[in-house]
């Protein structure tokens, strides 16, 4: 019983070892994926939303969204106006009488740093927005 216990914990330090392997990378890789802003989806799924509803069981069986009376894709191309301050934003674009033949036009889904707008922001926290100010609560001060 020993040896099975000493051949289970063997086996097991021997395949968590092949797993700290490193991949190495050359330089030139190193940059390829560090200082090109255009790398950014390698080895992920295409950007899709991930829930429908459904009427008939026959419909949700089917596994197909666009079965569903209440599917309507929003991908494609739309109107899209980038201002630096809140204070610039439109308030009346959502009128059906407004032009907005001015704007510019994204693809949707994305993310407009990406399709050239703003500043991408590559770090693990919150956005600097100049004119933000977090709510303070009784409990912080």
């Amino acid at each position: 019983m020993k040896f099975l216990y000493t051949l289970i914990i063997y086996c097991c330090i021997s395949l968590s070892g092949q797993a700290q392997k490193v991949n190495k990378i050359n330089s030139n890789q190193l940059i390829h994926y560090i200082e090109n802003e255009a790398v950014i989806s390698e080895n992920k799924l295409k950007t899709h939303a991930s829930f429908s509803s459904f009427g008939p069981n026959e419909d949700a069986l089917s596994f197909n969204p666009s079965n569903s009376n209440f599917y309507q894709s929003l991908d494609g191309e739309w109107k899209f106006k980038w201002v630096r301050s809140t204070k610039e934003r439109s308030t009346v674009f959502m009128n059906p009488s407004e032009n907005i033949d001015a704007w510019d036009t994204i693809k949707v889904p994305s993310n407009w740093e990406v399709e050239g707008y703003g500043i991408p922001i590559y770090l693990n926290h919150q956005y600097e927005f100049a004119d933000f100010k977090a709510p303070v609560s009784d409990d912080m001060e």
